[in-house]
């Protein structure tokens, strides 16, 4: 009963800027925009301050409600008004457009990590080469490998993001994807993730061989893997090495 009188007893709206700035941070886009804000003057005030905003996960505000006109305002108005410190970002499945990721990539070049849920819409070279050029300070990149990116991507990736050090992949299988050129031109990264429903042993080795910096590196499959003494021996210097079995599909991440 006292521990219940004594959290009740707590003014929240009293709380330190910065104490507010952190919890806002971790709550999702409706809530910073449309509920926070609501609260008190003190809860305003800090939902207006920039590092509010320093994480954007626009797939995951798309699921929930909006229009593809909706969410470009909304993303104008946290960038605009908001002034956004933007270092990551979701780009939602529906809605990758052009004009999205060269607007983001345009007004946040200090991004630091950047998640394609969809590259379906991302086969012009051009719209790539445009994001990885303005995102030099990249440091983590998630693909959703639906369809092969083209090739000359790659080594652009290469060239333009040179702190490149964790990349995630996803997919169904890499049938038709060229892994030897993919894995020559993030041979440097740190830590690597791969989620794919049919992977083989072949295609892990393919990474295993050409990243010797890896220290860190995890394996969601469905099916086709299985380890044997190569694998063993290709990871036996990583430090952090997991490997999940996938039960369906829903179990699959972003």
């Amino acid at each position: 009963m006292d521990r219940e009188s004594k959290t009740c007893d707590v003014d929240w709206a009293s709380l330190e800027r910065d104490i507010l700035v952190s919890i806002f941070q971790k709550l999702d886009e409706n809530d910073r925009l449309s509920g926070v804000p609501l609260v008190c003057r003190s809860w305003y005030h800090a939902s207006t301050d920039p590092f509010c905003w320093k994480h954007l996960d626009l797939q995951r505000w798309s699921q929930k409600s909006g229009t593809y006109a909706q969410l470009l305002n909304i993303l104008q108005f946290v960038l605009e008004k908001r002034q956004a410190q933007l270092q990551s970002i979701v780009f939602p499945h529906q809605w990758t457009t052009e004009n999205l990721v060269s607007y983001v990539t345009v007004k946040c070049p200090s991004l630091k990590s950047v998640t394609f849920t969809n590259c379906d819409q991302l086969l012009c070279r051009d719209i790539l080469f445009r994001a990885f050029q303005s995102c030099s300070e990249l440091e983590t990149l998630s693909l959703n490998l639906s369809n092969d990116l083209p090739n000359d991507a790659w080594p652009e990736l290469q060239r333009s993001c040179r702190s490149l050090r964790q990349l995630k992949l996803k997919g169904y299988t890499f049938y038709d994807i060229d892994i030897a050129h993919i894995a020559k031109h993030v041979k440097g990264i740190k830590a690597l993730v791969l989620e794919f429903l049919y992977i083989y042993k072949e295609d892990v080795a393919h990474f295993l061989k050409a990243c010797k910096e890896l220290d860190s590196f995890i394996l969601f499959y469905g099916e086709g893997f299985k380890m044997d003494p190569e694998i063993l021996w290709l990871v036996s210097g990583i430090r952090d090495f997991r490997i999940f079995k996938l039960d369906c599909y829903n179990n699959m991440s972003y």
